[in-house]
């Protein structure tokens, strides 16, 4: 187990933002955009998930882990609601989306408490997945630069806290199947989620869906020879743990080239 800082950067979107901010790349955009849309409420959920099971946690280690992940994933919602109103600047409504967002984040957190967790271990695994391609050699270039340091500042503490959940679910509530139903679940939520943040700003934006097909297929490309599905669906693999993927020191490089390294931080 490592220590998990909680950082609190002032990051700000003050500044005149290209609708298109990823590489003018409308399918990279909207899909960043639309992740993004789920993050406030939805991290709002895994704490309270995690949080529910601490009563139950007898590693003194792994309380404080659960802890300073409670703290960070605080941080990324706040600072994510502020993009939102620099994307409301550029005239996207996006109060629809999250009046039917909040209210299933909301039904859902009624329901039994173990399910809540395998479903919030399997999201975490999501983000960390989708964090690593932030830190793919030319992955980041070309994008608007209050943006980049949102996106390296997030993504390094998704795989800081990449096992957080994970290990609580395992000290708590063992066993595979519940883990690979919540697998099964959070899949298809954030899928479905994803898809209907990314209709709001293609709608929205008039983007066609010639340039939409354009844009995907150069993100494919831009991905040729990274392990997404692979990587994603080792969470089945019987044996699986979060840190199988490896150090984060890359990411921890990059957060110091953003100079968010300096940022005054407790743990």
């Amino acid at each position: 187990m490592h220590s998990i800082p909680v950082r609190t950067p002032d990051l700000r979107f003050d500044e005149p933002m290209p609708v298109l901010w990823f590489r003018e790349n409308a399918f990279l955009t909207f899909l960043f955009n639309g992740f993004n849309l789920t993050f406030p409420e939805g991290e709002r959920f895994f704490v309270r998930a995690v949080h529910d099971h601490l009563r139950r946690v007898t590693d003194p280690e792994l309380r404080a882990q659960a802890r300073a992940f409670s703290g960070q994933e605080g941080q990324h919602a706040r600072i994510h609601e502020r993009l939102f109103d620099a994307l409301r600047a550029q005239g996207f409504d996006l109060d629809p989306f999250f009046e039917r967002y909040d209210a299933y984040c909301r039904r859902v957190a009624k329901n039994w408490s173990g399910l809540r967790l395998a479903v919030t271990a399997a999201l975490e695994h999501y983000t960390a997945t989708l964090a690593a391609l932030v830190f793919l050699p030319g992955f980041m270039d070309g994008v608007h630069t209050p943006i980049r340091k949102l996106l390296v500042w997030h993504a390094t503490e998704e795989l800081e806290h990449r096992a957080v959940a994970f290990d609580v679910l395992r000290a708590t509530r063992p066993g595979y199947f519940l883990r690979a139903l919540g697998f099964v679940l959070a899949s298809v939520s954030v899928v479905c989620w994803i898809a209907i943040g990314m209709r709001v700003f293609v709608k929205q934006s008039g983007t066609s869906r010639e340039r939409m097909r354009a844009d995907a297929r150069a993100t494919v490309q831009l991905l040729d020879g990274y392990p997404l599905w692979s990587t994603l669906f080792s969470y089945l693999r019987p044996g699986f743990h979060p840190n199988d993927a490896g150090p984060i020191d890359l990411a921890l490089t990059q957060l110091r080239a953003e100079g968010l390294d300096a940022v005054p931080s407790r743990v």
